[in-house]
C-alpha cells in the first residue's frame, strides 16, 4: 500500500494533535471523561432502555399487522381459485 503526501501530512497532524493535547491534559491536571450527570447518574441506561422497549413494541406491531394481512390474503387467494366445476 503507497502512501501520498496528503495522507502522510493527515497521520503526522492527527498524531501532533493527540500529543499535544495529551501533555495539556497533563499540565493541567483535568480528567480525560466528562462528569456529566446525565451519564453518571444512570438516567441515560433508563432512556435506552424505554427507546429499546419502543422500539421493539413498534416492530411486534407490525409483525402482527403483517401476519394478519398475509393470513387474510391467503385466505381470499384459495377462496378465489378454488371454485369447484361441477
Amino acid at each position: 500500500m503507497a502512501f501520498n503526501k496528503t495522507s502522510i501530512i493527515f497521520v503526522l497532524f492527527f498524531l501532533m494533535t493527540v500529543i499535544l493535547s495529551t501533555v495539556e491534559a497533563k499540565k493541567k491536571k483535568e480528567p480525560t471523561f466528562v462528569n456529566d450527570p446525565i451519564l453518571t447518574s444512570g438516567t441515560l441506561f433508563y432512556i435506552a432502555i424505554s427507546v429499546s422497549f419502543a422500539l421493539w413494541c413498534t416492530g411486534y406491531g407490525l409483525d402482527y399487522v403483517m401476519d394478519r394481512h398475509e393470513k387474510q390474503a391467503n385466505t381470499r387467494a384459495f377462496q378465489k381459485y378454488n371454485v369447484q366445476a361441477y
